[in-house]
């Protein structure tokens, strides 16, 4: 599972989506590939080199991503990010794996870092778009931020999914008040 955020709007950031998730198709249905972080390394270039072919080499566009595979039998999961990273929620902490600093669609000389993380029951797991901590409102007209996202997730965390869901759309909503919605708002999450 992943969440994936085109950083372009409009048609720019329409053909980017397309692009990628054509890629990402290629990438693990017919290549086979499952390791989160090759599947990154591959999908950049594949989108690199998909708009160089269209003549579109110097698009500032990319893709942030947050890539999860998860073992069920072993509840080992398996991450890799371009600049999003994954939240784990256990007990009362939040633990964050930090992707690699880079979008889908910059070329660079790294590698997106894979990371092999142990789960346990009860853990939840969080990828998202920036749209959810990102969005304005509140008395003072200000982002909600990650840190307010977080104490949000330790709330949630004795809840069932279907219950999580309901209560971050609500509590953004809430949030936003009359304030305009500034970005798509993409929030996925499981629990072990």
């Amino acid at each position: 599972f992943s969440a994936i955020d085109c950083t372009g709007h409009g048609v720019p950031g329409a053909m980017l989506s397309i692009v990628g998730n054509n890629e990402i198709e290629n990438i693990i249905h017919k290549e086979g590939v499952t390791n989160p972080g090759n599947i990154l390394d591959k999908l950049n270039n594949a989108v690199i080199s998909r708009l160089k072919v269209q003549g579109n080499s110097e698009m500032r566009d990319g893709m942030d991503v947050a890539f999860c595979v998860l073992d069920q039998n072993t509840n080992i999961l398996n991450f890799a990010g371009a600049n999003n990273p994954v939240y784990i929620v256990r007990g009362d902490e939040v633990i964050v794996h930090k992707g690699t600093k880079n979008a889908i669609g910059q070329e660079f000389d790294g590698v997106y870092e894979n990371k092999e993380i142990q789960l346990y029951k009860d853990d939840c797991v969080y990828v998202f778009s920036d749209g959810y901590v990102d969005q304005f409102g509140g008395k003072n007209d200000k982002k909600l931020g990650s840190k307010e996202f977080k104490n949000i997730l330790l709330q949630l965390k004795e809840y069932d999914m279907d219950t999580q869901r309901e209560f971050l759309k609500k509590t953004i909503n809430n949030w936003m008040g009359d304030t305009e919605q500034i970005d798509d708002i993409c929030v996925i999450g499981m629990k072990v």
